[in-house]
C-alpha cells in the first residue's frame, strides 16, 4: 500500500500556512486516536496476563496448603 505524499504548494506563502496547519491540525487529531488504541489494547494484554498469574497464584496456593 503505497499512498503518494501530496507535496504543499510553496509559490504561496499564505496557501502554503494554511495547508501546513491543516496538516497540523489532522495530525494532532489522528495522531493521538491511534496512540490510545493502541495503549488500551496493551492494556488488555496485561490485564489477561495479571488474570492468568492470578489462577496461578491460587493453584500454588492450592497445592502447597494440599501438602501441609
Amino acid at each position: 500500500m503505497n499512498l503518494p505524499v501530496p507535496t504543499l504548494p510553496t509559490d504561496n506563502l499564505y496557501k502554503f500556512m494554511a495547508l501546513s496547519g491543516l496538516a497540523i491540525i489532522i495530525f494532532s487529531l489522528v495522531f493521538p486516536m491511534i496512540r490510545i488504541s493502541e495503549i488500551k489494547l496493551k492494556m488488555v494484554e496485561v490485564e489477561t496476563q495479571l488474570a492468568v498469574l492470578h489462577i496461578e497464584i491460587n493453584d500454588y496456593e492450592f497445592c502447597f496448603n494440599k501438602l501441609k
